[in-house]
């Protein structure tokens, strides 16, 4: 696949998860495309302000992000996938959850 011209427009995507040197990218339309490329090549090519690494396995589209449950540390992409984010992302990811989106925040302390 030619990331340039064959990858889907970043607006379709939900996020990307990790499959080895593979990767799954979850559309928008209910459609999962793999790739043979890893996340970081991945991660390259998208781009920051859109797009997060929460986990080692998987990129967010933060625009898609709809629900974040602190006590179990996962988000809810899309309003039907739910993603774990890693412990030293959460750290900081709290404060930021509501730059990234308005979205539902449950279980909160």
């Amino acid at each position: 696949m030619d990331m340039e011209h064959d990858f889907p427009h970043i607006s379709n995507i939900l996020f990307c998860k990790a499959d080895g040197s593979y990767s799954d990218i979850f559309l928008k339309n209910g459609k999962k495309l793999k790739i043979s490329k890893n996340l970081k090549k991945i991660s390259e090519f998208l781009p920051d302000q859109v797009f997060f690494r929460c986990y080692h396995s998987f990129i967010i589209n933060k625009i898609e992000i709809t629900g974040f449950d602190i006590l179990s540390r996962k988000l809810l992409i899309g309003g039907k996938f739910t993603i774990p984010v890693s412990k030293n992302i959460f750290k900081t990811f709290d404060c930021k959850i509501c730059d990234f989106n308005k979205c539902k925040i449950i279980n909160r302390l």
